[in-house]
């Protein structure tokens, strides 16, 4: 240890030094003395104070003053390390208050991005603090007093009474507790979940909890039930919902034994709607359709979308007599035209009806009934309406079979070409051939067009037949070719949904590379009602159609509603005129003018017109006497298979 460590000491500490110096001193008089020849009184005192002094000072010097300098330097040195301290300790507490502030702003940040924030309530006196992000959330105004009144007024009306109740439950009880209620900061409605707990042993008693703005979860969660049941275009219920509805219907009816009835919906035409005014106009349809079956139900009863063109009504306490009247009242209101822009259009439907328990005890077996007696009413006639009989399961069961087997029968070659002349009227010579498709069933035999095109058109497979009637034809031209005969063009009926494929053009493309079949000898019909729809699509597809040199013509030509400003826009070469025009041929002077006035718009355009259906010699003077340029129809040649046209081309060769 440093000596001088010693004298940095207590004023105690010197204090007892002079002390211990002192007695030392007196100690050693004491024994001199003893040692010395006895002395008179006063020298002796005057031998002892002189003595004293000089055993002190040297005492007093080594261990007081010499070592002031020590002590004045120990006390700056002190001084110096107290401010260093000092200085440290204010900056630790900089370091910390900022951490602090740092702490704060990012909980408050965090609290911002979550939608979460804290409060305290104090319960007795039943004030509050809270956070900046809470005061937000709620619209509490910030330099005002925290309180629970403050708080709950502004807590929903309805919802204050649970919440004052669970409040005053945790304070007495102690347990968490979590709630949600409605706020309304600026006049709107919002969602917030409160979850609060009691601080252990405090005093007085405090509830410490947080509170979080859920509106956008309560919304999202909304969201889904409604696309879960309701159908986002018309904001009807879905199968799912009405499914539901139904089973409730049978249980209640089961205990009072009533009756109830389904009904089936589907809207006539409007596949042909979308193809020719867009899939806009048809949801328009659809919407306007929903508004006007809500007119002709009563308030307990129920209606469901359930796909595209169907619709499900549920009419409570009915039998079969009310669920007549109904449908009835139904297909008499859609006779009223829909306006759509400035367009007035006209929509029917077919309806088919089940009554619970008679044609069904569940659900399923209810709506599958319905939906039998649905289609039997659409195959009779448009706008009409069929009650289900056990009869119709079996004819269903057929149809669903009659699908199955068209599946099948694309794959495997069952569907064959029979081939229809077309004659120029002029010369009489073959000009052309159009390409009808059949069916060689392999059990029922030939099944006619009529029976199997609405299956494929309803089932989707449509777009595959036509690939394939495309196909075949082509290789079937081709085929003629290499046998040394003179063809002729081939026609194929190209439908909406094969027009509309993104692999359409593709596939024209493989079918004329893959047969080798020259382009001049393909010509693709067109309906006038696919025409109409889409311009843009229907313009951008025709074109390069014609880039590649296939030539188009407009089928069925006068049931739409072109005009001759679209139509010169067109890149087709011919005109078809509908055989419903040519059969009133020439007694009926409506078709007279129709047909007339379709071969001078041709003529006026440049193209050329080809009539079909012509079946009598009166029909065909009259078309050649106005200037048909081409017929097809019976007159000249019923469609044959392949074997018979090439002795019809080997025989005009």
């Amino acid at each position: 240890m440093d000596p001088r460590d010693r004298h940095r000491s207590s004023p105690a500490k010197l204090l007892l030094i002079v002390i211990m110096s002192t007695m030392i001193a007196e100690i050693g008089v004491m024994l001199l003395f003893d040692e010395l020849p006895t002395l008179p009184p006063l020298l002796t005192s005057i031998a002892d104070g002189l003595l004293l002094a000089v055993l002190i000072v040297p005492v007093l010097y080594v261990f007081m003053f010499r070592p002031l300098k020590l002590h004045i330097e120990a006390m700056e040195s002190a001084e110096k390390l107290l401010l260093e301290q000092r200085d440290k300790l204010e900056e630790i507490v900089r370091e910390r208050t900022s951490d602090l502030v740092e702490s704060e702003r990012k909980l408050t940040e965090a609290q911002r991005i979550s939608h979460i924030g804290n409060w305290e309530l104090i319960l007795p006196s039943g004030q509050m603090f809270w956070s900046e992000e809470m005061a937000r959330i709620m619209g509490l105004p910030r330099n005002e007093p925290h309180s629970l009144e403050r708080f709950v007024d502004s807590v929903d009306a309805e919802d204050r009474p649970e919440f004052l109740r669970r409040i005053g439950l945790a304070g007495m009880s102690g347990k968490p507790f979590s709630l949600e209620f409605r706020i309304h900061p600026d006049g709107g409605t919002r969602f917030v979940h409160v979850r609060a707990e009691a601080a252990p042993e405090a005093e007085p008693k405090r509830l410490f909890g947080t509170l979080q703005d859920i509106t956008d979860r309560k919304e999202a969660e909304e969201k889904i039930h409604y696309l879960a049941y309701f159908d986002p275009l018309t904001g009807l219920p879905n199968r799912t919902l009405i499914r539901d509805r139904i089973a409730t219907s049978i249980a209640a009816a089961g205990r009072k034994t009533g009756n109830f009835a389904i009904l089936a919906l589907n809207i006539d035409g409007l596949k042909l709607i979308n193809d020719s005014f867009g899939l806009a106009v048809g949801d328009e349809i659809l919407k306007h359709f929903a508004e006007r079956l809500e007119k002709h139900i009563r308030g307990e009863d129920s209606i469901a979308r359930l796909s595209g063109d169907e619709f499900l009504l549920l009419l409570q306490d009915t039998e079969a007599s009310g669920a007549g009247y109904t449908a009835r009242r139904i297909l008499s209101g859609m006779q009223e035209p829909f306006p759509i822009g400035e367009q007035q259009i006209i929509v029917t439907c077919c309806i088919g009806i089940a009554i619970f328990p008679d044609h069904g005890e569940d659900a399923d077996t209810l709506i599958k009934n319905a939906n039998a007696a649905m289609y039997f009413a659409k195959s009779a006639s448009r706008g009409t309406f069929r009650f289900f009989t056990h009869e119709m399961n079996a004819l269903s069961a057929e149809r669903l079979l009659l699908e199955n087997d068209l599946r099948n029968a694309i794959k495997s070659e069952q569907l064959i070409l029979h081939y229809q002349p077309q004659m120029d009227l002029d010369s009489g010579r073959l000009i052309g051939f159009e390409a009808l498709v059949r069916w060689a069933h392999p059990v029922r035999g030939m099944i006619p067009p009529d029976q199997f095109i609405p299956i494929a058109e309803e089932s989707g497979l449509i777009g595959k037949l036509g690939e394939l009637v495309l196909r075949k034809a082509c290789f079937q031209a081709i085929e003629w070719q290499k046998e040394g005969l003179e063809i002729v063009p081939v026609a194929v009926n190209v439908s909406s949904a094969q027009f509309r494929q993104k692999e359409f053009i593709e596939s024209v493309e493989t079918a004329l590379l893959d047969s080798g079949l020259d382009l001049v000898f393909l010509e693709l019909e067109l309906t006038e009602s696919l025409l109409l729809s889409n311009a843009d699509l229907v313009l951008e597809v025709l074109g390069r159609l014609k880039e590649m040199g296939v030539r188009l013509l407009i089928d069925d030509f006068g049931t739409g509603y072109s005009s001759l400003s679209y139509l010169k826009r067109l890149p087709v070469y011919k005109l078809k005129i509908d055989k419903s025009f040519v059969q009133g041929l020439p007694g009926n002077q409506d078709d007279a003018a129709i047909v007339n006035a379709i071969i001078g718009i041709a003529r006026s355009l440049k193209m050329k017109v080809i009539a079909e259906g012509v079946e009598t010699l009166e029909q065909f003077d009259f078309l050649k006497e106005k200037s048909c340029n081409e017929i097809q129809g019976y007159y000249f040649g019923r469609p044959m298979p392949a074997d018979a046209a090439r002795k019809l081309l080997s025989l005009a060769g």
